[in-house]
């Protein structure tokens, strides 16, 4: 908790404003131990007095942002990708499936491919913004080989600060690939599955009734999920993987402001005229203590 403490510390200090009286919307990950809601809580309205909490997961608030209360919402984030089916608002818990790869695993494999495979020294930063500008995602698994190696319309060039112009246009192929052919040799070499198999995975979890409606929406979110191109080949992908059928096609949203999305979600939430009656307020607290977050939120 002292960690988090500094992490609140260190917001409201640079943020500039004052927690008293403050109503405050946390982003939480699915699975989160109650444990740790309940001291999030007491830590919040007992050290920095704020008038009420909303806590919620932060695929449900990624949600929010698209206008939309179901769907499978694929986060791709630094280090891990879920896929969290959600519908009507409530996310599906035993359905959430997780694996161990993300954006900055992509970054990793960047700096390896350039380092190791072109005998460049660049830094993590300087392969991070290649990755940022120049991976891409090909059509599909059938173009990945044929593609590799050919102009698709992308920058292919790169400079580092000492003025060396380098060619990073097959690594940049690769490490698009390692997103959907995680144990490919040129990928990250681990038993795991790709974006396409974790969604499939996910979607088959939910009981048939809802699936119709969640592949309607099937929502890349994550600063992970940047990638050129990436929402054209999961679509391919997930195509192939859900039959489409009168009422089910899948569809894949990739909004343009994805990185933030839980944070835009969180704001949409709490400029509702309802947002004072799902918080918990101060006086709940005061009445219920830190156990109030199970029932509210």
């Amino acid at each position: 908790m002292e960690q988090l403490d500094t992490i609140f510390s260190s917001t409201f200090t640079k943020l500039g404003v004052d927690s008293n009286n403050l109503a405050i919307v946390l982003s939480e990950p699915v699975g989160i131990p109650n444990i740790q809601r309940e001291l999030t809580a007491q830590l919040m309205f007992e050290k920095y007095n704020i008038s009420g909490l909303f806590s919620q997961m932060d695929a449900s608030l990624a949600m929010y942002a698209t206008g939309r209360v179901s769907g499978v919402m694929v986060d791709v984030g630094a280090f891990s990708t879920r896929a969290v089916p959600i519908y009507d608002g409530y996310p599906i818990q035993t359905a959430t499936r997780t694996v161990p790869y993300g954006g900055e695993t992509v970054t990793e494999l960047v700096t390896r491919m350039l380092r190791e495979g072109q005998g460049l020294a660049v830094t993590e930063d300087q392969a991070r913004e290649a990755k940022e500008r120049f991976v891409f995602c090909t059509p599909s698994a059938a173009t990945d080989d044929a593609l590799a190696g050919a102009s698709v319309g992308v920058e292919r060039s790169f400079t580092l600060p000492d003025g060396t112009a380098i060619s990073v246009g097959d690594a940049m192929a690769e490490a698009g690939k390692a997103l959907f052919a995680p144990d490919r040799p040129t990928g990250f070499n681990t038993p795991v599955i790709g974006i396409p198999e974790l969604v499939h995975c996910s979607y088959y979890a939910t009981p048939p009734g809802y699936r119709p409606e969640l592949a309607k929406s099937l929502v890349l979110c994550g600063g992970g999920s940047m990638v050129k191109d990436i929402a054209d080949r999961v679509e391919v992908e997930m195509r192939a993987r859900i039959p489409a059928t009168a009422e089910t096609e899948a569809c894949v949203m990739a909004p343009p402001d994805r990185a933030a999305m839980s944070w835009r979600g969180g704001c949409i939430l709490s400029s509702l005229k309802s947002f004072s009656q799902v918080m918990v307020t101060k006086k709940d607290y005061d009445e219920v203590g830190p156990v109030i977050v199970h029932r509210k939120s």
